[in-house]
Parts: C-alpha cells; structure tokens; sequence
C-alpha cells in the first residue's frame, strides 16, 4: 500500500479469528476460505463479520466456483468473476 501512496493496516489472521477478536469497522476485508469449508460456515462467516464492515465497506470473497454463497442482509453483491474453477464475489455493505 506504501508503494502507491495509501495508508491503512493490514491483519493478516484468519477471518473467524478476525471476527471474533477484532474491533473497529475496516473498509475493505478479503475472505479467502479453505475449499474444504462448506457454504454455511462460509455464511455463518460473513454474518459474524457484520461488525467489522464499514457502512458502504467492501467484503471480497474468493471461493470454488461450485460453491454457492448467501449474501447476509447487510451485504448486496456487487460483481461476481469467475477464473477457471474459482469465484470471486464483491459485495458491499449496506447502510442500516
């Protein structure tokens, strides 16, 4: 981030640790879930991480194409890509 003149801090933990841990509200969080993970933990994931998400803050999920992902209420999806047998899904917080 340094390299192109941006501020900020980057945790490198896993993501329920983060959610479980963490304090603040972060403007962009990646999540990056083993493929072995299936899709209601991944979900149960992105709700505990409601907290942590900015209002109008980006969450970044990679995952196996396969794979399907609910979006939690607070979230709507805002582009989707895919790459061979990989997704990755952009969603951004809602104001409440």
């Amino acid at each position: 981030m340094r390299a192109v003149g941006l501020g900020g801090t980057v945790v490198r933990t896993t993501a329920a640790d983060a959610a479980n841990s963490l304090s603040g509200e972060f403007d962009i969080i990646f999540v990056d879930p083993p493929y072995a993970d299936d899709d209601r933990s991944v979900a149960s994931l992105l709700e505990s991480l409601t907290r942590l998400t900015a209002a109008g803050g980006v969450v970044v999920v990679h995952r196996q194409a396969r794979s399907t992902l609910e979006v939690p209420d607070f979230l709507t999806c805002t582009d989707e890509r895919r790459y061979g047998d990989a997704v990755v899904t952009m969603m951004e917080r809602i104001e409440a």
